[in-house]
């Protein structure tokens, strides 16, 4: 076996000690550091949207992550007949590359377990300080993740939406900024639903219409809202590709025996991200199925105040901004199924109008005694003149008629003149 050298020796002590010097300085770093106020900072954070709770924190195994243990989240609902919807995550733990962090990067991986899924993603940013950041970066899968209990779901739905989650996210911001984003967004849900038999669906009516009897009608039978039962999604599934801050929705539907639903447009990204907007339409139609099972919700056709396209589709433009969606049930979409897709009348040619020629009293007032026994015929698109007054109504040679048309000719480019 080959010693070591005086010269290896010497250089592994000027490298060794400072290594192990370093080594125990960071565990020593990561095994004391304040957990505790760590979590209350995170906890701090968080709670300006919902409410959280951590039961413990604690480093990992290997130093440059913390694991957070028994983690609620949930939300705040705004109605006071709903119930929170609540995740629950029995452990999180996060990574932060030591060796980013050396060089003034950011890189961080994330994982999350729950009862019946997880989450994984990745951050990099290429500096610290995110506002000056060049390029940040997201990635997240999501694998069997409940839709229920994801805190902001039902208010960007607008309705209860249940079943497991699948979705894969990358997103790219150069220079922190949505506008010019980069990326993609492709979810599916099997087995997903929307509704619980509980909340209702409101008319909205503008207030030129509330004197309407048929809209009072309608307002005394739904004023309350529309029970929406649980209505099955089938397969669900969407591809968005994001490019230069805008998503174009490749594909966004549901199908299963309960009806149809697909939604086209585009996701147009803004700075700040509450600005973003979704110029879009949403089509949908129950089955025969569902209204025989559900008559109250089959007379959804009352309450939208909407027509059906010739398919038996609803389609209903989208208004507002993203992360507050609206739909207007007042007018279809345009180029789908709407009004707007009816054949267009052909265009009307309007005649012009040319500018009458000024007049003499001589020729006007030969004009009005030529005219004023009789109606002059149209002949061939030239008016011939009647007799002149005086003149025997049988005169009727052809030197007579030529004399008339003479006249009325001679009238005629004194009129011109």
């Amino acid at each position: 076996m080959n010693q070591l050298s005086d010269k290896q020796k010497k250089l592994l002590t000027w490298v060794g000690y400072p290594l192990l010097a370093l080594v125990v300085f960071v565990f020593a770093l990561f095994y004391t550091f304040p957990y505790d106020q760590l979590r209350d900072k995170i906890i701090e954070k968080v709670s300006e949207r919902y409410d959280i709770t951590i039961a413990s924190i604690g480093p990992t195994i290997i130093p440059g992550g913390i694991v957070l243990e028994s983690v609620t989240l949930q939300d705040r609902p705004t109605e006071p007949d709903r119930v929170a919807a609540m995740l629950f995550f029995d452990e999180v733990e996060i990574d932060v590359g030591l060796l980013s962090l050396l060089f003034g990067r950011l890189n961080v991986d994330l994982v999350a377990e729950t009862a019946s899924g997880s989450i994984e993603g990745a951050v990099f940013a290429d500096s610290l300080n995110l506002a000056k950041s060049k390029k940040f970066e997201v990635e997240l899968t999501t694998e069997n993740i409940q839709l229920g209990g994801l805190p902001g779901v039902r208010e960007g739905v607008g309705l209860p939406v249940s079943g497991g989650l699948n979705a894969e996210l990358k997103l790219v911001l150069p220079e922190m900024k949505f506008a010019d984003a980069e990326g993609y967004l492709r979810f599916k849900c099997g087995g997903c639903s929307i509704g619980d038999g509980v909340s209702k669906i409101k008319p909205r009516l503008p207030e030129s219409k509330r004197n309407n009897p048929r809209y009072k009608r309608r307002l005394a039978m739904y004023g309350d809202g529309l029970t929406v039962p649980q209505i099955s999604l089938g397969a669900a599934e969407a591809d968005i590709e994001i490019e230069k801050g805008v998503g174009k929705i490749k594909k966004l539907s549901a199908v299963s025996p309960d009806g149809e639903l697909a939604m086209t447009g585009e996701i147009r990204f803004a700075d700040p991200f509450k600005n973003s907007t979704l110029p879009g339409c949403l089509r949908f139609r129950i089955t025969d199925e569902l209204k025989k099972r559900e008559k109250d919700f089959g007379n959804i056709d009352l309450i939208l105040d909407a027509k059906r396209d010739d398919e038996g589709f609803f389609s209903f433009p989208t208004k507002g901004k993203l992360t507050s969606l609206q739909w207007s049930t007042r007018k279809p979409c345009k180029g789908i199924g709407g009004a707007d897709d009816k054949p267009k009348s052909r265009p009307k040619i309007a005649t012009p109008r040319t500018r009458p020629s000024p007049v003499s009293e001589d020729s006007a007032a030969a004009r009005r005694a030529a005219g004023k026994n009789a109606k002059e015929p149209e002949v061939s698109g030239v008016r011939a003149s009647g007799p002149k007054l005086g003149q025997k109504k049988d005169a009727g040679t052809g030197e007579a008629r030529r004399r008339g048309r003479g006249d009325d000719v001679g009238n005629r480019d004194d009129d011109r003149g």
